[in-house]
């Protein structure tokens, strides 16, 4: 009887930890209720000792580090509440990152995570759909990101940012991408399918170019994996013709509005490059970069006199927050993820749904790594949550108990 009691909290943490998947990308409230929660159960099911470590300790331990940099870090900042602000996001997100590592215990739990995930991400797509239609958002009335002088009218659905959505998106993508090819044949193929064909148009309508990079990066990966060709040339066709699609005030040279934002945000590395190289090691501190880019930025920089800008790179804003070491140690956290994930990928031991999801999930942080490169995918609340979670699910997967 005891036994079976202690499987309630772990079991509670499972679904609490779904309800905070689902609602990220719709409501903040729901999804800080979903958090509390699943701390709580957490800590339950730690105390039960449902909490298996097994094959999982160089995981836990890169995660660790990279928190214990983070935290030596603040001993440069110059706005140390600033700092204990950040501090308590990544706490959250630690602690997010641990949930999923202890609830995800077999396949079927896999599957319920895939489930949500997609499921949800569908849902904000339609979001985006009806948002892109009638001109505001179905969750929270929030109306398109106009552009009158580019001619475009950007889909954010419950996001504040477009770019914010297509990080979601991006991440999700591949997953669906990758069951809807190589999953089945069955009913969950086909569900695959259906949300790749509701999440694309969505995520095309936010422009976000980080986000256009990441999936194709994302896809050359999982071709080049698949040794798929054909994966390849669709991908180069629908580079080509899409290029056309977009409007001259995006693609002109050199006038157009992606070539002056990749200069723009070029100009901001530069100031970025500056604050590391104050405290190369161990950085100036968790979020101080907006601050200690306004302290250090030239006039006509962009945001520069106005506004908490980030770097439009997480490495470079990560390099000035927690250092060298503390990106070497986020790095390294990655190599050692997609070596597991490559290791499932690879092994003929590995069931059909596992390997295909652990090929997502390949895809999907590959994209998000990508669309770090233009912006700071990791310092956005809901992309560092979904982030933080599917990094403990990738883990799960990795040495299942």
């Amino acid at each position: 009887m005891i036994e079976k009691s202690s499987l309630y909290p772990e079991k509670l943490l499972f679904f609490s930890a779904l309800f905070t998947l689902f609602f990220i990308p719709i409501y903040n409230s729901l999804t800080s209720i979903g958090i509390g929660l699943t701390f709580l159960f957490l800590t339950l099911t730690m105390i039960s000792r449902r909490f298996c470590l097994k094959g999982r300790y160089q995981y836990i331990a890169a995660v660790v580090l990279f928190f214990l940099l983070s935290i030596i870090s603040m001993a440069n900042s110059s706005a140390p509440a600033a700092s204990l602000k950040g501090l308590k996001k990544l706490s959250i997100y630690f602690f997010l990152y641990l949930s999923a590592l202890a609830c995800v215990r077999d396949e079927k739990r896999v599957k319920g995570f895939i489930f949500i995930l997609i499921f949800s991400a569908v849902v904000v797509s339609l979001d985006g759909l009806y948002q892109f239609a009638q001109g505001q958002d179905w969750f929270s009335a929030r109306e398109l990101m106009s552009y009158p002088h580019l001619g475009i009218k950007r889909v954010t659905a419950s996001f504040n940012q477009a770019g914010s959505l297509g990080i979601h998106l991006g991440l999700i993508l591949p997953i669906a991408l990758s069951l809807s090819i190589f999953y089945g044949p069955g009913a969950a193929k086909w569900l695959s399918r259906a949300a790749v064909v509701l999440i694309m148009p969505a995520l095309a309508l936010t422009y976000a170019p980080g986000a256009a990079f990441g999936i194709y990066a994302a896809a050359l990966l999982i071709a080049a994996l698949k040794k798929k060709i054909w994966i390849a040339a669709l991908l180069l066709t629908g580079l080509i013709f899409g290029s056309f699609l977009l409007p001259e005030s995006l693609t002109s040279w050199p006038n157009g509005s992606l070539f002056t934002s990749v200069i723009g945000r070029v100009n901001m590395w530069s100031t970025g490059l500056k604050i590391i190289s104050i405290h190369p090691f161990i950085g100036s501190g968790l979020h101080t970069f907006p601050i200690n880019y306004q302290n250090l930025c030239l006039p006509g920089q962009p945001h520069c006199g106005g506004g908490a800008p980030y770097a439009h790179n997480m490495y470079l804003q990560m390099a000035a927050e927690t250092g060298l070491l503390g990106l070497g140690a986020f790095l390294a956290l990655m190599v050692i993820t997609f070596k597991g994930l490559l290791f499932i990928f690879r092994s003929e031991k590995t069931g059909n749904f596992i390997k295909t999801t652990s090929l997502g999930l390949i895809g999907g942080i590959t994209a998000y790594l990508t669309h770090g490169l233009l912006e700071s995918s990791i310092y956005t609340s809901q992309g560092a949550l979904l982030f933080w979670a599917m990094l403990g699910l990738s883990h799960a997967l990795i040495k299942n108990c």
